[in-house]
């Protein structure tokens, strides 16, 4: 019985250490995307991938930019690191235009990133969408930059070892 009880914890034990491993051999390819243009936010298990507009999409278009196309497989291969988190994937845009027209535009925003991300292998069930249009900003809309900021998509999902 001992013997059973001390390969039982010894097994538990290096489950746990294989878990913590393979979480923060993950880490490091998240905290390497920041390296890339995109803000890392992690809190706990959580994280927050913010895609600045101006950096993935074309000027006033949901048309994802060549330049985007290597740090979105780089968000696909962290993705596929954690098979069975689920993904949110917000759009954000600033004050300029009508709020119909803003929501619009940011669910076309989520959705490019969306559609590219499936072509990589995350499943769309996986996926949640949502357009939020210029609510939730992240900084004033008084100021060009302000703007820019706010034009933006955020990729959410909480890290789960496998």
């Amino acid at each position: 019985m001992i013997n059973y009880l001390r390969t039982f914890f010894l097994t538990l034990a290096f489950i746990s250490l294989t878990a913590c491993t393979s979480i923060n051999g993950n880490n490091d390819n998240i905290a390497q995307l920041s390296t890339q243009g995109v803000q890392v936010v992690q809190q706990g298990v959580k994280v927050n991938l913010i895609l600045p507009a101006d950096t993935f999409f074309k000027s006033g278009s949901p048309t994802l930019k060549p330049s985007a196309y290597p740090i979105l497989d780089n968000i696909a291969v962290v993705l596929s690191q954690y098979p069975s988190a689920n993904v949110t994937i917000a759009g954000y845009t600033d004050n300029v235009s009508s709020p119909k027209r803003n929501r619009e535009f940011s669910k076309a925003l989520a959705n490019s990133i969306v559609t590219y991300l499936w072509t990589k292998g995350i499943p769309f069930q996986r996926m949640t969408m949502i357009g939020y249009g210029e609510a939730n900003p992240i900084a004033t809309n008084r100021t060009v930059q302000g703007n820019t900021s706010n034009r933006r998509v955020e990729i959410n999902f909480w890290q789960q070892a496998v």
